[in-house]
């Protein structure tokens, strides 16, 4: 299995405030879950800014130009003020935990999902971080 097809099996999971698992993901918590999976990433949690922080610095975390296969792709302002993280599918589609906010704590009460999307869906596209040997 590769880390896009594990992060698809999550499509239609609830989008949950700060979750990671179980009832639900948050944008960094789909990501998280997914690198941590395939050991791509040391055990913790962090916020969208946090977990491109911390790639930027890792070694082995490429920038890339534009999205690929098994890329992060990070959304924002800026590199400085992050706001979403999603999974490449390819160059063109994401896997992202969206749609919620921060209402969203509960599968009852949420109004988001982990959902497939066009990259250009956003047009706040900040950063693309992609894992090398």
């Amino acid at each position: 299995m590769t880390l896009t097809e594990y992060a698809s099996l999550f499509i239609g999971k609830p989008y949950i405030w700060g979750g990671r698992g179980g009832d639900g993901f948050d944008c960094s918590g789909l990501v998280i879950e997914c690198l941590q999976a395939f050991g791509l990433l040391p055990q913790g949690d962090w916020t969208a800014q946090g977990l491109h922080d911390r790639l930027a610095k890792a070694d082995g975390w490429l920038k890339l130009a534009t999205p690929r296969r098994g890329a992060v792709l990070f959304f924002g302002k800026s590199e400085k003020a992050i706001t979403h993280t999603a999974l490449a599918l390819d160059s063109t589609f994401m896997v992202e935990a969206g749609g919620g906010g921060k209402s969203s704590t509960t599968p009852a009460n949420s109004a988001g999902l982990v959902r497939m999307r066009p990259v250009s869906w956003r047009s706040d596209l900040v950063d693309v971080r992609y894992f090398v040997l």
